[in-house]
């Protein structure tokens, strides 16, 4: 398809810097058993101040002719790693074997450019990091952190510049990057630095002069000219050009020193001012955001229990600072609820759904309208009729559509859409059963490969079934004895058998399944979950592990000398459902109810998996465990904001019920 590449020497220099950040991909861990339902050039275009760390920045005036427009992400599909790609007309011709760098097409991820373009589309699929190319009139692409850009919620645009059509857009402004090595923390929400921008900044006589505008990875922030008191208490992106001292705040009240975000400025020489000049009291307030979260390996006790009441009630966790909103409580005729399980997503693609399981006479998923936002939920309902059979206990959301679930029901697995509670048959595999029915589904993120768990018509596992949507195909089934549960990555690639006899079995999906590892021993999975290609799990000795499926004898410790299973019996659970896989989510929990004796002990907490020691710690889950379903098994959102988790609150025999914590976004690394 493509033989050659091609690489400016400013876009070869900020490709490597982006690959030396990010070539420390690891391995994982997990440990006793028990089965869930389971970055403008300056010279000439955009500014990529968050990948020139060791490049010293100078203002520049830049003028600019070009046709503009968003991709429509809408439209686009995962191609295979990396890659994902759209069909659209860009008004540009598009790369070919005859012309392999003929496109004019420069593709933008909130306002911070991509490339190299023209990339091999191999190289795109297995290297991603932004590499793109327009072929024809498709174009294949990846988002800067390999992140899924249909549904990490950043903006997708494209340029094609020109020579001065009257269809294109012009303007002239002075730009430069805000010294965030120079900033310092006010107050609140509030960060400030000392910095001629080259415009006047405001003053009691002339509080609105300042024509700064400011941004975080490209996207305007604001409402400028903010009051001082309300960037620190609600901060938004608030900000002041105040004499020579910039006041502002992050978008979302996380700390900019330390977010990872590119902040920068422009200033344009037409004299236009922000587009977000104009305060105002309909911006939601941020008092229950959470703020900066703990970083260190020291031993922190249980404070005092905080009430939480009733659903909708919040708290600022005493000990970590972030904020925990009840979801659940029995005043919808429930007698219990929980997540479903440290895999298994509680929230939608976007965060506009968060489902729990509710012991409502059968247990059944309950669906909640979620206000990312405000933090706030409301409603809740269940299917009104579901297929015949469908274990609704065990549904799972689709990495695609926000609006659907999939799940298992008899022999058939079903594709239901929440907001018209239709159901639609995926693929009837009663032909490959066994006489009863088949459960534990789990999917690939793009909701192409399933697999389920074999049960006979006496109720014993007896084997799995893997199955392909798009091709139709049944991939493997085998008839075995031991089955715990079975698993598939989020490529859709491996495929994961877990025994209760201690072995397990990897297989490679791909080209033809193959059986490629069998593990036991040590070098079992016990508790795990996996993430591309990858997995972290528990393991002895005092570390967490990470692994590639495609060498998984090869472990990466993760945090050495601090992950204990004594003295007071602790266990954990694992989540890799966020789009940022450089942390995975642990939730321990003491198996006999006791308190706090070492780091970590019945914490919920993310842990870099590149080996660098990183963890930020979020919560105490306050749950008293006397069985499996006081457990956390605490899972988290695509984009790593939210983590939802099952809770007794400190009640050994109280219901239990779903709790939510927001948290920072941890950083890419």
């Amino acid at each position: 398809m493509r033989d050659s590449g091609y690489f400016s020497k400013l876009r070869e220099f900020l490709s490597n810097e982006r690959r030396g950040r990010k070539e420390a991909l690891s391995k994982r861990r997990r440990t006793k058993r028990a089965s869930p339902f389971r970055m403008e050039q300056l010279e000439a275009r955009v500014l990529l101040a968050g990948d020139l760390a060791s490049v010293t920045l100078q203002a520049a005036v830049v003028q600019e002719q070009y046709t503009e427009g968003a991709i429509n992400i809408g439209q686009a599909s995962h191609n295979s790693g990396y890659a994902y790609y759209v069909s659209q007309n860009f008004g540009t011709t598009g790369d070919s074997n005859a012309a392999p760098t003929v496109s004019k097409l420069r593709i933008y991820e909130n306002g911070q450019e991509l490339g190299p373009a023209h990339s091999l589309h191999a190289d795109i699929r297995t290297q991603g990091d932004g590499r793109f190319s327009h072929w024809g009139n498709e174009l294949y692409f990846s988002a800067s952190d390999n992140s899924n850009p249909l549904t990490n919620g950043r903006s997708y645009t494209y340029r094609v510049y020109t020579d001065g059509s009257t269809s294109t857009t012009t303007s002239s402004y002075v730009q430069g990057a805000i010294n965030i090595g120079q900033a310092s923390h006010n107050s609140g929400y509030a960060y400030y630095v000392s910095q001629n921008f080259g415009t006047t900044g405001d003053s009691n006589a002339a509080p609105t002069v300042s024509k700064l505008r400011i941004y975080e990875n490209g996207q305007e922030l604001g409402p400028a000219h903010s009051v001082h008191a309300d960037i620190r208490t609600q901060g938004g992106g608030r900000f002041s050009h105040w004499g020579n001292a910039l006041y502002f705040s992050a978008s979302d009240n996380s700390n900019p020193l330390t977010n990872g975000r590119s902040y920068t400025y422009r200033v344009y020489t037409d004299g236009s001012t922000s587009t977000t000049t104009t305060p105002t009291t309909t911006t939601p307030t941020t008092t229950t955001t959470s703020g900066s979260i703990k970083t260190d390996f020291g031993v922190y006790k249980e404070p005092a229990l905080p009430s939480l009441p009733s659903s909708g009630s919040k708290i600022i966790d005493p000990t970590f600072g972030t904020t925990i909103l009840r979801l659940t409580d029995g005043r919808d005729g429930s007698t219990d609820a929980s997540v479903q399980y440290s895999t298994v997503p509680s929230f939608n693609k976007n965060n506009t759904y968060v489902m729990a399981v509710e012991t409502l006479g059968p247990k059944r998923a309950k669906f909640y309208a979620f206000d990312p936002v405000n933090f706030s939920s409301s409603g809740g309902f269940v299917l009104s009729k579901p297929p015949s059979g469908l274990q609704e206990y065990g549904l799972v959301w689709s990495g695609v559509n926000s609006q659907v679930t999939f799940g298992v029901g008899q022999n058939k697995i079903w594709q239901i859409d929440v907001s018209t509670q239709q159901a639609t048959l995926v693929k009837d595999l009663t032909s490959y059963g066994a006489g009863g029915y088949i459960t534990q589904m789990s999917k690939s993120l793009n909701d192409d490969v399933f697999s389920a768990s074999i049960v006979n018509s006496g109720g014993s596992t007896v084997g799995y079934v893997v199955y392909k949507r798009s091709t139709d195909t049944v991939l493997l089934r085998n008839l075995v004895s031991n089955l715990d549960e079975v698993n598939v990555d989020k490529s859709g690639r491996y495929f994961m058998a877990v025994y209760r006899d201690g072995h397990d079995e990897i297989w490679d999906l791909q080209g033809g399944p193959k059986l490629t590892a069998t593990l036991t021993g040590s070098l079992g999975f016990f508790h795990r979950d996996a993430g591309f290609g990858n997995l972290l799990t528990a393991n002895g000795g005092g570390a967490l592990q990470f692994r590639q499926l495609s060498s998984p004898t090869v472990m990466n410790a993760l945090v050495p000398g601090y992950w204990w299973y004594g003295p007071n019996n602790q266990q954990d659970h694992f989540s890799m459902l966020a789009d940022n896989e450089g942390w995975g989510l642990a939730s321990r929990y003491s198996t006999t109810g006791s308190g706090v004796a070492k780091t970590f002990d019945n914490e919920i907490v993310l842990v870099a998996t590149n080996g660098s020691n990183q963890v930020r710690r979020l919560a105490h889950h306050r749950s008293v465990v006397n069985d499996y379903y006081d457990q956390p098994k605490a899972n988290i959102s695509r984009d790593g904001q939210f983590i939802a988790f099952t809770s007794n609150w400190g009640n050994a025999s109280g219901r239990r019920d779903v709790y939510i914590v927001k948290v920072p976004p941890a950083p890419m690394i």
